[in-house]
């Protein structure tokens, strides 16, 4: 091999990984591009379409509204506590539960509980509220163990259907307006 040809091929050569390594940066850019816009969508959806809408809703629900929720759990709330109702819906596995809090005065408590068929004769005092603690504290609850609160369980079943509604309410008479804080459950 004479000294022009080995020119020519080291020449050869230097184009050739000149040629290749333009070509990979030009995929290492294109591969970053397609990667921060897809975060950025992310992102997006997520702040727009992936939050729960209805600023009514706990920061962590699974996004579904109030009125589906209250169907589903076969639920219902007086004109008096739809302004003021904060939920969340939970949903891990087997469970399936919905959590609510309003405000009302007595009159409001009254016309909820009897849209929602309970009965005087099935409230107990209870100190605390009688729900799982961390879901409490979550929702910003009070957890007090000196706050007394009137209980209600409830089994709700409409006809014809095999499922069961259990719901737990408990009310806090001390404050005014008054506290509803619920748990119900599909079993």
């Amino acid at each position: 091999m004479n000294n022009e040809d080995s020119s020519t091929s080291a020449h050869s050569l230097q184009e050739d990984y000149g040629r290749r390594s333009g070509r990979f940066i030009g995929w290492t850019i294109v591969g970053t591009v397609v990667v921060v816009a897809s975060l950025l969508l992310a992102l997006i959806w997520r702040l727009t379409i992936g939050s729960p809408q209805d600023p009514r809703a706990y920061p962590g629900s699974e996004g579904q509204s109030l009125e589906k929720l209250l169907e589903v759990y076969r639920l219902r709330l007086p004109e008096c506590a739809q302004s003021g109702v904060r939920y969340a819906q939970y949903v891990q596995l087997t469970t399936d539960s919905f959590y609510a809090h309003f405000t009302g005065d007595g009159q409001c408590i009254i016309e909820f509980l009897a849209a929602n068929d309970v009965s005087d004769g099935s409230i107990s005092k209870e100190q605390g509220l009688p729900f799982i603690p961390t879901f409490g504290e979550k929702f910003g609850w009070p957890q007090g163990e000196g706050m007394e609160f009137d209980v209600v369980d409830v089994e709700l079943r409409s006809p014809g259907d095999s499922s069961l509604v259990y719901v737990l309410i408990a009310i806090d008479y001390a404050t005014s307006p008054h506290g509803v804080y619920l748990r119900a459950e599909i079993l």
